[in-house]
Parts: structure tokens; sequence; C-alpha cells
């Protein structure tokens, strides 16, 4: 069977553009019709390339491979949501051991040649990638879930977060918001860091333990050596009780030497090793193209582990969609029409930090 429908692509000026594709879906993959999408941070780094972009993708499947009942229970008329992976083999190492999120031979969205993505009116998704949306969460809703929450989902269960645990949170956006909202109903107390006092009202109502501005962290740590001595650690703590783990959900890197770095920005930027316990993890959860500098000795002399996270494991997505239909988590949104103006309206207010924490493009 072969369809027609509108996508929404990258260019080499960062504009995005529609175009019409018509292409052949193969044994195993669903056309989808597109309903909603949020936008992610990562489609900013793919808007210069001439990829379909969007990957957290809400739609109602309008038809169905031969082989596709083969590999999943995905049936034509269910609302399905669709994310980073595009195709999961269900055969590697990584899949036969609960681990398919790293895939060693799935289809992604970095393929410079991807057609089909969540910005546009219909797809063509292996059903192997598709995972179906309870009625309980409306589309709008359950589009950001599908890379931002994902992610912020997956980075718990890697890292075995448990009620007792302390957690820090630096951004407030559209991962940062989420988060604060996962681990607080988990149990979590929740120690939030930003650059300004502006959103200390908001991260509270969504269940913050404690609000940090950089300015207040410098602050009350001083002056502090670069050694890792627990005297000095303990020093540029300040009051703060030692983090169990870390999210970072800022768009930036922020600088994770125990004192300011006079060779980058860093003086406006709080050092965040010494806020962790010991063995603590540290996990970034926004993709950064940049270098950034690995901070061995906290690594060494604190055990701490620097964790890397994509999105969370097929079954724990059905996991995470009930975690926000009981403890009634929704995102944050601000909505655009799935248009071609739309659509980079939402990538420009993106780009320029003023969505109010996720961005979601509808079809009229």
């Amino acid at each position: 069977m072969s369809s027609e429908y509108i996508t929404f692509k990258g260019s080499s000026s960062g504009k995005v553009v529609q175009t019409t594709l018509h292409p052949s879906p193969g044994p195993t993959e669903a056309v989808v019709r597109q309903t909603h999408s949020g936008v992610c941070g990562t489609d900013l780094h793919l808007s210069h390339t001439g990829a379909a972009l969007g990957h957290e993708g809400i739609g109602i499947v309008e038809s169905l491979g031969a082989s596709a009942h083969l590999i999943s229970d995905v049936k034509v008329g269910d609302r399905v949501g669709l994310g980073w992976m595009q195709k999961y083999c269900g055969k590697c190492r990584m899949c036969l051991s609960g681990f398919d999120s790293m895939c060693e031979n799935s289809k992604e969205l970095w393929a410079a040649d991807n057609e089909t993505g969540s910005f546009g009116k219909g797809n063509v998704w292996d059903v192997s990638a598709l995972r179906k949306i309870p009625d309980e969460l409306e589309s709008k809703d359950a589009a950001p879930l599908m890379c931002a929450g994902a992610t912020v989902w997956g980075a718990m269960q890697r890292c075995k977060v448990m009620s007792h645990h302390w957690v820090g949170v630096v951004g407030i956006g559209g991962l940062g918001h989420l988060a604060i909202q996962f681990l607080a109903k988990s149990g979590c107390e929740v120690v939030v860091f930003s650059s300004s006092d502006k959103k200390r009202g908001e991260a509270m109502q969504y269940g913050a333990t404690e609000y940090h501005t950089i300015d207040e962290i410098k602050s009350q740590k001083g002056e502090t050596s670069e050694l890792y001595t627990s005297e000095n650690i303990k020093a540029a703590r300040g009051s703060i009780k030692p983090l169990d783990h870390l999210f970072i959900c800022s768009g930036a890197q922020p600088d994770y030497s125990l004192t300011p770095s006079l060779l980058s920005n860093a003086a406006d930027i709080v050092s965040y090793m010494p806020l962790m316990a010991m063995c603590g993890n540290v996990i970034p959860l926004t993709v950064d193209l940049a270098p950034t500098p690995v901070p061995l000795a906290a690594t060494i002399f604190m055990g701490i582990n620097i964790l890397g996270v994509k999105v969370c494991n097929r079954t724990e997505y059905e996991d995470m969609f009930n975690f926000c239909v009981r403890h009634k988590i929704r995102p944050t949104i601000q909505e655009y029409p799935m248009t071609e103006e739309g659509i980079n309206e939402a990538v420009e207010a993106l780009g320029e930090g003023k969505v109010h924490y996720r961005a979601v493009v509808v079809v009229a």
C-alpha cells in the first residue's frame, strides 16, 4: 500500500519546510495519521539538515503491513505514540537483555536519509516502536512524554531512584518540569537549581523540596580549593544535603568542577560536583554536541558516575503512562498549528527560550 502525506523537514537555512512523500510501508510498518507532536531541543540540532523532524508524536493507526501482527498487538484504529526510536530489531544483545533503547540495529532520527517524523500529518513507523496511549491521557499531554518524559523516566530506572533519595534537577524547562513531578510523586526530595528566581513558585507547585539560584549557591560556598578533600567538599556544599542523583536538564552543560574555571563562562554557573553524595550519579539528559570536559578528579575521589541515558525501554513506556495517569501528572504546554508557519514559530520560540516548558504542534 502506498500513501501520500505532508511532512516537514529541516533545511540548510534552518527553516522547516513542507514536503510531500509517497512511501511504501514495509511488512512490519504502520501508516499513522498524525494528530499531535511535541517539539524537542534535538529538533533544533536537526533543523539544519534535510531530515524529517519530530519524535514526540501521537496519532491513529490507519493501516498495517502484512507481518505487523507477528511482532506487535497494535491494531488499526489504535491511538499510538512514537518517539526517538523508529525501529527495534528485537534480536541483538541489548534487546534480548531488556535494554532495547540501546538496540544495536535500531533506526533512529539521526539518520540523514530519514524521511518520516512526527512533524507532519502522517508517517510510516515500524510497529515495534509504536506505543499504545491510555485513554486517560489526552494526546496533547501524551506527546511530550514520548521523548522528554521517556528520557527522565529512563534515567530514573537506570539510576534505580528510590523514595528516600535526594535528587537535584538543573534547569526547569521541558524536561526539568517533568523531572520534578516524576521525582516528587516517587517520594524523592527534589532540589532544583536555576539561573534565576522566576520559576521558584512553579517549581514548588510541581513538587520541589528546595529551590536554589546560582547566586545563592555561590554566596554560601565561598572560596574553595580544587582539591577533593572532605573539608573542601563540605565547604563547597554549604547547607545543601548531599545529592544521590543530579539530573542535568538545562540546554547548556554546567561546570562540573569544584570551583568556577577561569577558562570559561563558569563564573556564572554553579559548580555541582561537591553537591553530590559519594558514589552519586550525574545524568546529562539534554543533547549538547559541543565537547564537555570530564571531571576525572571528582569521578575518582568522590566515586561519581556520569551516566548517559537516551530514552526508556519499550516496557517502561507503559509504566510511565500509568504513573502519569495515577498521579495526575501532565506537562505544561503551549500549542501551535501543524503548519509550516506554526512549526517554524514553535522551533524559533524554543531556540530563543520563549516556550513555557513544552511546545506541542497540533493538526487542525
